[in-house]
């Protein structure tokens, strides 16, 4: 089994990159599959680009999403490592004064069309290591602007009630993946709570470390 290892940038996978020495160019082998890594880039043009120009080189059997979230549920615990199971468009429409009009309320999409259900991207299946059977499964919604206006946050609720987390990529990996047939997962280390912009509560290295624990973990077991 091909797996393909993607984050937004090298420093979210830097420990698992160095314990396995992966390679971004050429895949490596381990015991039961081979795997190499892919840096995106942050957002979802990037995301998806490079992801479909990595498919069509060399499809691969399995793409493994992994970086940081923001944290929509107070419920989630910083550094907490969740399997993301949907992904929604949280900023793709048009803001009506205070309030937002996602793009199935404009009529620019068909909340059903394949690969949505519902608005939202979700995937049956994709616990592929035992590792992830213990993670907490969230829904997602991938953004290209942060939010950290309490106006914001309350339409993003509002709007998609389902959402726990949110990333910059996410959606792209489950669009691109659902439109070429191929399994996917998604893993996210939370560093920080989506609330008006507070970097000194934000938790980055630490969030990244846990993520890479993990990361080793699952690819070791």
């Amino acid at each position: 089994m091909k797996i393909l290892l993607c984050a937004a940038t090298k420093n979210e996978l830097s420990a698992t990159i160095e314990h396995f020495n992966l390679k971004e160019h050429m895949y490596s082998s381990r015991q039961n599959f081979e795997i190499k890594y892919k840096v995106t880039d942050p957002g979802i043009l990037n995301t998806a680009f490079h992801l479909q120009a990595e498919i069509h080189n060399e499809r691969p059997d399995l793409i493994v999403n992994a970086g940081i979230a923001g944290a929509i549920d107070a419920r989630l615990k910083l550094n907490e490592v969740v399997n993301v199971i949907s992904e929604s468009l949280g900023d793709f429409g048009a803001e009506d004064g205070e309030e937002f009009l996602n793009a199935s309320e404009l009529g620019l999409m068909n909340i059903d069309d394949f690969p949505f259900s519902k608005g939202m991207i979700s995937v049956s299946s994709n616990k592929p290591f035992p590792a992830m059977y213990n993670l907490k499964s969230c829904h997602g919604t991938t953004v290209q602007k942060v939010h950290g206006n309490a106006r914001s946050i309350e339409n993003l609720r509002k709007t998609f009630p389902l959402a726990q987390i949110e990333s910059m990529e996410g959606a792209a990996v489950f669009y691109v993946c659902r439109q070429n047939d191929i399994s996917v997962a998604q893993i996210r280390s939370i560093s920080n709570y989506v609330e008006r912009r507070n970097r000194s509560a934000w938790q980055i290295p630490s969030a990244i470390s846990s993520l890479n624990d993990f990361l080793i973990k699952m690819f070791s077991s």
